[in-house]
């Protein structure tokens, strides 16, 4: 995907434009829990989100684990924190919308994103089956060294 408006502001650049890193967060989910932290190291952390994918409903996701499905995937939404405030929600269905036209979910944000601030919510968490998870990809762009 190409990001114009990160072009000159920044970011790490290549021949093409802004390089843009993704990566792949899972976290397993359980019956009763509703809300679930993001990982503190990962390499999206203190860097610029630009958009997401997420892994279609129902499918495996490993060897052991499946995607949320159905009602339970429909509600679970994405919560973008910056020091405890909500500046972003996102829904797992508005995400697969975008997916589904071929492009990530654009988000817009003012700056950076903690990810050990962000949660994942899970509205329908009755009668989640073992080994579930909620998948997703982060796209993300980093500053220049």
């Amino acid at each position: 995907m190409v990001y114009n408006h990160l072009k000159g502001k920044g970011f790490e650049e290549g021949p093409s434009g802004v390089v843009i890193q993704s990566a792949n967060i899972s976290i397993p989910i359980t019956t009763g829990t509703r809300e679930y932290p993001l990982e503190e190291r990962s390499s999206v952390e203190r860097n610029f989100l630009v958009g997401f994918w997420v892994t279609a409903a129902g499918a495996k996701t490993g060897e052991l684990t499946t995607q949320a499905a159905g009602t339970i995937f429909n509600g679970v939404a994405l919560n973008l924190r910056v020091e405890q405030t909500v500046i972003a929600k996102i829904y797992a269905h508005q995400i697969q919308k975008a997916n589904d036209q071929g492009r990530p979910y654009y988000v817009h944000l003012p700056g950076r994103v903690n990810l050990s601030e962000t949660t994942i919510e899970v509205n329908d968490n009755a009668g989640i089956a073992a080994n579930t998870v909620f998948e997703f990809q982060a796209e993300y762009a980093q500053k220049a060294l």
